[in-house]
């Protein structure tokens, strides 16, 4: 149980210490060239969509993932009887689909793309969605696939009492 817990703080902290931070700088950039450089209007808007969905999906994972996933693994390791007060598993659902449609996002933006300089910030930012987001949410998936097939519960855990009282009706 030890190891897991290591292995979601690891890349828990990486993606938010590190990747969700470095994404904010580059849509920062992005939008503050906007105002010297004249951009597409087409392509600012959809980079500011993108922008609200990332946040999204961002606010999502710091303030209701990332803590359960903790709080339940902090729980196994003291032996205490772990209820989540929230579903890790329809969340991690809700976050595959804002994934996803990020991923669509961002196909669509490096079409829009094209119609800027190679060397604005608008492709570093590309690269950076379809690389290195790619890669770290793929990592927290698998982890998460496999404490799912090692019965790691991430459903609210009911406890034997509780178990056999819904038996009972």
């Amino acid at each position: 149980m030890c190891a897991y817990s290591v292995s979601a703080n690891e890349v828990i902290e990486k993606i938010t210490e590190k990747l969700y931070p470095f994404i904010d700088v580059q849509f920062d950039e992005v939008l503050q060239l906007e105002k010297i450089e004249p951009t597409p209007f087409q392509l600012i808007e959809k980079i500011k969509a993108l922008r609200i969905e990332f946040e999204s999906l961002k606010n999502y994972e710091k303030r209701l993932v990332f803590p359960a996933v903790l709080e339940m693994f902090n729980a196994k390791k003291s032996n205490s009887n772990f209820k989540s007060s929230v579903n890790i598993l329809e969340l991690q659902q809700l976050i595959q689909r804002k994934e996803n449609l990020i991923h669509t996002m961002v196909g669509d933006i490096k079409v829009e793309a094209l119609k800027v300089r190679k060397s604005h910030p608008i492709h570093a930012l590309i690269y950076t969605f379809q690389n290195l987001f790619i890669e770290e949410k793929e990592k927290w998936n698998v982890m998460v696939n496999e404490w799912n097939k090692n019965n790691i519960t991430f459903t609210n855990t009911i406890t034997a009492k509780d178990n056999k009282h819904q038996h009972a009706h």
